[in-house]
């Protein structure tokens, strides 16, 4: 029987002299706590910024704009697909559809 106690003896830790609770986890507020906090909550806010879509201001991808009527008659005249045009031109059908919405809005202003 003493061979059990000796065993369970020698599995337990050793005591290092610092209790583990809860207590001991829990931040006490400190002063330098509290200045961090007043400088972040008493500082202005970030200006604000005109929203803009990230990337260059003048991609040098697409369609250039001197082709788009070239792309409407394909697309309008021929009735060629969105794809296909796309297709010749490299890009995807969407840069097609987006070219086609843009005239369609521009065609719509010159009439009004």
């Amino acid at each position: 029987m003493r061979l059990a106690g000796k065993r369970a003896e020698k599995n337990k830790p050793e005591p290092t002299g610092v209790e583990f609770s809860v207590a001991n986890f829990i931040p006490l507020p400190c002063s330098c706590w509290q200045t961090a906090h007043d400088e972040a909550y008493d500082a202005s806010p970030p200006a604000i910024v005109a929203k803009r879509r990230p990337g260059p201001k003048h991609p040098k991808y697409g369609i250039p704009a001197e082709l788009w009527p070239t792309v409407v008659h394909r697309e309008v005249e021929q009735k060629e697909s969105l794809r296909t045009v796309a297709a010749a031109y490299g890009v995807s059908h969407e840069t097609i559809r987006r070219i086609m919405l843009h005239v369609q809005k521009q065609r719509g202003q010159q009439e009004a």
